[in-house]
């Protein structure tokens, strides 16, 4: 059972018993509202939905990110935006950055937005972005193109937080045409 919005503080422990009534489980489930309060029993939020930055982006240069809208860091690192579409652009700019570098295929991009120096070809992660893609891992991919760049944030952002959709409207103003 996944606890979240609580702190880390003692938390009473419930068992979830089998129960052949539904008075009985609506009593149960009230209890356990009433214990835990009415997040108990939700999924755990990832930290890039908490921050508004759900490519995970680190910096250590506040300064310069702040330009970009970040309001500061958590204890991990990650960058903290203000809003989605803050966190959002941030993705479409390192992904930029990545264009001018040549980092331009999907073992080389998820190997350095991950920063992980192992083999990648079978890790779910890389598996997520080449699917969202339609590209091979090593097929070199056009980042200028808008369809690529939203189809890489895509895939990015459901390795880095799991599925996660944001309102056309926002999508389409960050990385311009839908290209679904």
């Amino acid at each position: 059972m996944a606890w979240c919005g609580t702190s880390t503080a003692r938390r009473p422990r419930i068992s979830l018993v089998r129960v052949s009534s539904r008075t009985k489980l609506r009593s149960t489930l009230a209890m356990a509202l009433l214990l835990c309060g009415a997040m108990a029993f939700c999924a755990p939020i990832p930290i890039g939905i908490k921050n508004s930055n759900p490519g995970n982006i680190s910096g250590k240069n506040l300064k310069f990110w702040r330009k970009l809208g970040a309001t500061g860091h958590d204890p991990w690192g990650h960058l903290i935006f203000a809003t989605d579409a803050d966190g959002l652009r941030a993705i479409k700019f390192v992904l930029a950055g990545y264009r001018a570098k040549k980092i331009n295929t999907v073992r080389k991009i998820a190997r350095r937005w991950t920063g992980h120096p192992l083999d990648l070809s079978r890790h779910s992660y890389v598996a997520a972005i080449a699917q969202s893609v339609g590209a091979a891992l090593d097929e070199p991919l056009d980042l200028a193109d808008p369809c690529i760049v939203s189809a890489l944030a895509r895939g990015i952002i459901l390795g880095e937080c799991g599925r996660r959709s944001y309102p056309s409207r926002l999508w389409m103003q960050i990385f311009g045409d839908f290209c679904r």
